[in-house]
């Protein structure tokens, strides 16, 4: 099982990002089904720092240093083309020629720089890309923080004043408070501690578990909500499979990071997994979403590749055999399914009849190898011994 993770993401998902970054780092910002790439997309900030992370997480983990070399050439174009020198935190989007398109401050973009920065920062012992992470996290504390409302705000403008619409995709409710958001800054934040050990990142992580136990997450159906008022007032009736069982294994990374001796994360963790299970189907794959009863069955690459880690993760904790057997089934769901092996990288989805979503990116504003080149990363190292 384990060399099945291992030649898809060496032989599959970096071949084809790896073809996609010139020798200045840039790159294009979308590339369409059939691999053609459109050279006047916007490109976001969250698929740059994603990019950035990817190269830097494999080259790490897999001491591989052709990912390494790309990840040079990504860090030296995402700190000149994204970072704001005068009021901190990221562009949200910029122009094939670098010009910026949109300079609000999304806390979620600048969550990824972090993440990006901060594993940057553990491949090549760089003070820099270190300094640059502390920096963003300062930001964030400083300025997304609203210690009223006991949360990170979702996005502000680019001299961090108040935003009147702060959704970060046009699918979002226009809300105070975000699920993602704060899954996103929870994740690089764990990563940052990982890195510099400093006691006010530890602390940050643990508030945020504090949010998602006490905030985020309802007890009585054991998924997370995903928008929510600025008194922390739930503002959705959705269901959204591929966060819950995300959350599940990366509380217990955060919870783990941090040394804390709080069981209710962990119980938190196992329960949203096993909420998960109405919506696996037969044949290995979980679906999109539940809202208000109604079930959106599409399979999204996403959603797909955070089953497998966070069914892993969770035989890991339990011992119990039936989640390493969902597992396997979700990894053949998605080598039978998802995987594009002639295109290469993996398509955006497959729609509820199973044909495959040939509307969406195959790379673009939101299709970067971050769920599935970490869904690799995570496996190779769960599997290191087997």
């Amino acid at each position: 099982m384990r060399e099945s993770f291992r030649q898809e993401l060496l032989t599959n998902i970096l071949p084809f990002w790896s073809r996609m970054v010139r020798g200045d780092g840039s790159f294009p910002g979308r590339t369409d089904i059939y691999g053609r790439e459109d050279s006047s997309a916007p490109i976001s900030a969250v698929m740059a720092f994603r990019m950035l992370w990817m190269f830097s997480s494999v080259s790490r983990h897999l001491n591989d240093e052709h990912s390494g070399k790309i990840a040079d050439r990504l860090y030296g174009y995402v700190t000149r083309s994204f970072i704001d020198e005068v009021n901190g935190g990221v562009w949200w989007a910029i122009s094939p020629e670098g010009y910026v398109l949109s300079d609000k401050k999304q806390s979620y973009a600048i969550g990824f720089a972090i993440y990006a920065l901060s594993e940057y920062a553990l491949l090549r012992k760089s003070s820099e890309a270190e300094r640059q992470a502390m920096h963003l996290f300062c930001c964030l504390e400083e300025k997304a923080w609203d210690s009223d409302g006991y949360g990170y705000v979702e996005a502000q403008s680019a001299d961090w004043s108040p935003l009147a619409d702060v959704r970060l995709s046009d699918k979002d409710m226009n809300a105070v408070f975000t699920m993602n958001t704060h899954l996103h800054i929870l994740e690089p934040y764990t990563n940052l501690y990982l890195l510099t050990h400093d006691g006010r990142v530890a602390g940050a992580v643990g508030r945020l578990l504090d949010i998602f136990h006490s905030r985020i997450y309802c007890e009585e159906s054991g998924h997370l909500g995903s928008f929510f008022s600025s008194e922390w007032k739930r503002l959705d009736n959705e269901i959204s499979y591929g966060h819950d069982i995300e959350a599940s294994w990366l509380v217990c990374e955060a919870a783990d990071a941090i040394g804390t001796a709080d069981q209710v994360y962990y119980d938190m963790a196992d329960r949203l997994v096993m909420a998960c299970e109405d919506g696996f189907r037969d044949d290995g794959s979980l679906v999109y979403r539940c809202e208000s009863g109604c079930w959106d069955e599409e399979r999204h690459w996403w959603v797909q590749a955070e089953a497998v880690v966070g069914l892993m993760k969770m035989y890991r904790r339990s011992g119990d055999k039936r989640w390493l057997d969902k597992c396997c089934k979700a990894w053949e769901y998605i080598r039978g399914n998802i995987i594009d092996s002639e295109g290469g990288e993996w398509y955006w989805s497959r729609l509820s009849d199973g044909s495959v979503n040939m509307n969406e990116d195959k790379a673009g504003f939101w299709k970067c190898p971050y769920h599935n080149g970490r869904m690799c990363v995570e496996m190779l190292k769960e599997l290191t011994n087997e």
